[in-house]
Formats: structure tokens, C-alpha cells, sequence
């Protein structure tokens, strides 16, 4: 009889040959949430998985059987959106694993894990950067409507924020410190901290999914690399060492992987490594520029900006950096995009009404719609899970 190999720490029982380990519940909105997981094996093959959820320790409901290969060298991080729920409501789940190899087949549920959807009509909110008070300040508008609050209200430059996966907190950069630092704040701007505090160039905040550590681009060394630090300010640590531009680092949703912008080829490509910065992988492969990297939160799919088309145009491939499809296709520039918590929309900014605005469009580039409408330049979106709270 085969046997099994189940969640850390490990434990060998007498079962099939894989199992699951629940992990913690992300993209949390009112209706909405992504379900993640690790599939663990103790030889090679495949397994089929799926998740049962419900209000109770019913898991009356489920979501769609998936198959993958398996190894028994690593964890197989899995994750699947659910929709549907109800808003204010705590849930239960679990991962349930089967090994496709085994006669019998059996499935295995591990581990119980709960969740709390936000309340009844929560709409998501899209920070942004925008000079439209004469002054680059950080902006949010509710993806519902109404009007753009501000989250920074400072004479210094503030720009390119970045949500917490809770969207409690925001990271930005600013030079209110006479330098451009990593800065955080809560949701409202309010209680700003200097996060990186030093005298190199930092920009490009990125908020690991766990909330822990923020990844950035900084010129600590003599050319910009990839560098993260911890949420609180400390152990500041560098992840790539290359000659050649390394930035704009995006997290994958299970935290293991970073995508990531270089030139290290000659020209602008997009790359994945570990969250440690061991093993680089080139994903894109084209002479036009290929940058700003997006995760889509079921880890499937990377977003990003490229000149492959002749203009600057919104693109998503999957996260190997197959099948890339032109998702805007339009004769202006096109850039900077970010999925939504639920993955069905992507935000972008765009100059296609004559100067950059914020854009909303569906996954696979349909139904755009204009999210922003002023004559200041507003860019660099950042998608929130919560409504829109207004700064001092």
C-alpha cells in the first residue's frame, strides 16, 4: 500500500500517496473569495483536488475537479476563486486530494479553515496616482462610482501604491523624507511610516500575500535589483544581483514566486524566481518591451505591458509564459495593469481619451470603462478589496 504524505509538520499515515494542506484564504470580498492549498506526494504521478465549502461543517458545496502532476520533491501550490457567497458570513473549508494512480481510489479532506466575507454591497476600491491637485498625491475611487478621495495629502511626491492582501494597509513611495523611500500607512493614509529609510532610489512596493514583507525595486547597489523587507521595517534583503535593470516585482498569491521586469537579455523581458531569488525563469521572449507584471489571483495567468504589438498594449499569458493574448488592441497607450480580487477584471491606465486616465476592463479585454475622468494625469492602478476611505 502506498502511503501518505500530509500537511507540515510531517505526518506519514497509512492512505493514498497525496494529500492537502490547506493555506490561509485570500482576496476576501463580500461574495467572493480565492481558495488556496498545497498538494504534497510521496512519488510521481498525478492527483485530482477540489475543495468542499459551505456555512457549516456541511461542505455541502464544491468547487470544480482539477488534475495535475505531482512530485514527490515539493509542494504543489493550488488555488481556486469561489464566488457566489454571502456577505457577513464566516465559512467553512476543505481541501480535498485524491491520487489518481492509486486502485482504489480514495480522496482525502484535510484541515478545516474558516473565512469571513465583508459585509452586504462592500465595493472594491482602485488606488491610484494622480497629479490632479497639483501635486502627485495617492488617490482611491470606489470600482461602484463616485467620486476619487485622496489617501496622501503631502507637499512631497507620493506615487505607485500598493494594497496589503488584506487591504488594511497601503504601501507607496514618497520623498517626503528629501529621498524616494517605501512608505506605509493605514487604508486612509493616516499613521505613515518610512519603511526602507535610505539614501538609494526605491519604488515599485509590492505586499507579499501573507502581509509580512514588501518587495520593491531599489538602487542600493550600483544599478536597480529586486530587494524585500519585512512589514515593520526590518531585515532588508536583496534578491537579485545582475549587472542589468531588475524591477517592478509582483507577487504570486501562494507568495512563493515573484514575476519580475528585466533587461538582463537586452531588452525588457519578464522573469519568475522563488521569493528568495534563486532560480530566475524567463517567461517572455520577444524583442519588443515586455514589463509590468500582474498575477491574476488563481495564479493562471500573468498581465502585462508590452510593445510587441507596435504600441504599448495590455497583455496576459499563462504563468509559464504561454499562449500571450493582446487584451486592449488600441492605438494609444495602453499600460500598467492590475487584476481585480476576483480575477474577472483587469484595471490599466490609458491615454485613449487624450491624457492618462484609469481604465476598467473584463479579463479578457472586453467591456472597458473609463473609471476616472479628469484632466490631470491619473496611472498606476492598485485594486483593493474595501470601498474607498478618504485620507487626511
Amino acid at each position: 500500500m502506498k502511503r501518505l504524505l500530509l500537511a507540515l509538520p510531517v505526518v506519514i499515515v497509512a492512505a493514498g500517496c497525496a494529500a492537502g494542506d490547506p493555506q490561509p484564504t485570500t482576496y476576501v470580498s463580500d461574495t467572493g473569495a480565492t481558495l488556496n492549498g498545497d498538494i504534497y506526494s510521496t512519488e510521481t504521478g498525478t492527483a485530482s483536488y477540489f475543495w468542499k465549502y459551505s456555512e457549516d461543517l456541511s461542505y455541502d458545496q464544491q468547487t470544480p475537479t482539477r488534475t495535475i502532476a505531482v512530485t514527490a520533491e515539493a509542494p504543489h501550490a493550488v488555488s481556486e476563486p469561489v464566488s457566489g457567497l454571502t456577505p457577513a458570513t464566516t465559512y467553512h473549508s476543505q481541501l480535498c486530494v485524491s491520487d489518481e494512480e492509486e486502485t482504489p481510489n480514495r480522496v482525502n479532506c484535510q484541515t478545516d479553515r474558516t473565512f469571513t466575507t465583508g459585509p452586504a454591497g462592500g465595493s472594491s476600491a482602485i488606488a491610484f496616482t494622480s497629479d490632479r491637485d497639483g501635486n502627485s498625491e495617492i488617490h482611491a475611487i470606489d470600482t461602484g462610482g463616485g467620486s476619487a478621495t485622496n489617501l496622501t495629502n503631502n507637499a512631497a511626491f507620493d506615487s505607485s501604491a500598493a494594497w496589503s492582501a488584506d487591504s488594511t494597509q497601503v504601501a507607496f513611495t514618497s520623498f517626503r523624507s528629501g529621498n524616494a523611500d517605501i512608505w506605509v500607512s493605514d487604508d486612509d493614509g493616516a499613521n505613515p511610516v518610512n519603511l526602507t529609510s535610505d539614501s538609494a532610489f526605491d519604488d515599485g512596493a509590492a505586499w507579499s500575500p501573507d502581509g509580512t514583507q514588501v518587495a520593491y525595486t531599489s538602487g542600493q547597489g550600483a544599478n536597480a535589483e529586486v530587494w524585500v523587507v519585512d512589514a515593520d521595517g526590518g531585515n532588508k534583503t536583496r534578491l537579485t544581483t545582475n549587472q542589468s535593470f531588475d524591477g517592478e516585482p509582483a507577487w504570486s498569491p501562494d507568495g512563493r514566486s515573484l514575476a519580475f521586469t528585466t533587461d538582463r537579455d537586452g531588452n525588457a523581458e519578464i522573469y519568475a524566481m522563488d521569493a528568495d531569488g534563486s532560480d530566475p525563469v524567463r517567461l517572455t521572449n520577444d524583442p519588443a518591451f515586455d514589463g509590468q507584471p500582474s498575477w491574476s489571483p488563481d495564479r493562471g495567468s500573468i498581465a502585462f505591458a508590452s510593445f510587441r504589438s507596435g504600441n504599448l498594449d495590455v497583455f496576459s499569458m499563462g504563468a509559464d509564459g504561454s499562449d500571450p493574448v493582446n487584451l486592449t488592441e488600441n492605438a494609444s497607450f495602453d499600460t500598467e495593469p492590475a487584476w481585480s480580487p476576483d480575477g474577472g477584471s483587469i484595471a490599466f491606465s490609458t491615454g485613449r481619451d487624450g491624457n492618462s486616465e484609469i481604465y476598467v476592463m473584463d479579463a479578457d479585454g472586453g467591456s472597458p470603462v473609463n473609471l476616472t475622468n479628469d484632466s490631470g494625469t491619473d496611472d498606476k492602478p492598485a485594486w483593493s478589496q474595501r470601498p474607498a476611505s478618504v485620507g487626511t
